[in-house]
């Protein structure tokens, strides 16, 4: 797992009881970006009173992340990939809190541009909170969204069990209330050390290097609500939407 600087967000809306769409891996500028099942999703989760939204990184596809990437997309321009992601986030209307992935950060080594920058400048409901890993603080309760790194383990809950359990042996105090995951395509949700793990799935049909790297799962977002009472998760509730 990555480990870059965090960067906290507080979000501004204080009630005890909160519904969110997780979502992550939307790889908007790939051929293979399901444009039409996004959108579905999206407005089949907009009816059941969503706070707001939170993406687990690779909003965009990138640029030369693999060999070959080039014939998976429909665009190479950092600014057209992002004004597509855009334009998806500001129709969706309320608070949408990103994180860049890797697909994202490859613009970033190549001319230092950031997708998540852009989108939040193009969508002023974005808030970008860096790349890799940022909590969002909301009424103390701390939701972390962090993007993995390379293919899918054999035990899919594995790539979050390790990282937290790293932070678990430090200070135990330290892990989060929510872990969002993003990276691996797959859709599970579970527990462990008392946080909320969601691998909120993806919006981008096989292609040849997802099928070779593992990274498949039905596309899809969730819908999580949960009560929080004295800064901690007290209760939740959770269902997938799947793209039809």
């Amino acid at each position: 797992m990555r480990t870059y600087d965090k960067k906290t967000v507080k979000h501004p809306q204080v009630k005890d009881f909160y519904r969110v769409v997780v979502t992550s891996d939307w790889h908007v500028g790939s051929k293979q970006h399901d444009d039409k099942g996004l959108e579905d999703c999206l407005n089949k989760a907009l009816k059941h009173k969503i706070d707001f939204a939170i993406h687990a990184g690779d909003i965009t596809d990138g640029s030369h992340v693999y060999h070959g990437h080039w014939h998976n997309l429909k665009t190479q321009d950092v600014n057209e990939q992002s004004e597509m992601a855009a334009a998806k986030v500001k129709a969706f209307g309320l608070p949408f809190y990103l994180i860049g992935g890797n697909h994202d950060y490859s613009f970033t080594l190549q001319n230092d541009a950031r997708p998540a920058g852009i989108i939040a400048e193009k969508a002023n409901n974005c808030v970008d909170m860096g790349d890799f890993q940022g909590d969002l603080n909301i009424n103390g309760l701390v939701l972390r969204l962090i993007h993995g790194a390379g293919g899918n383990a054999y035990s899919l809950t594995y790539p979050a069990q390790r990282y937290l359990r790293n932070i678990a042996e430090g200070n135990l105090s330290e892990v989060p209330d929510v872990l969002a995951i993003g990276h691996y395509h797959t859709d599970l949700v579970f527990q462990i050390y008392d946080c909320a793990v969601i691998h909120p799935s993806n919006f981008q049909k096989p292609n040849d290097y997802m099928i070779r790297r593992g990274l498949r799962g039905r596309r899809g977002l969730y819908v999580f609500e949960f009560d929080i009472a004295k800064g901690h998760l007290r209760e939740e509730k959770h269902w997938f939407i799947k793209a039809t």
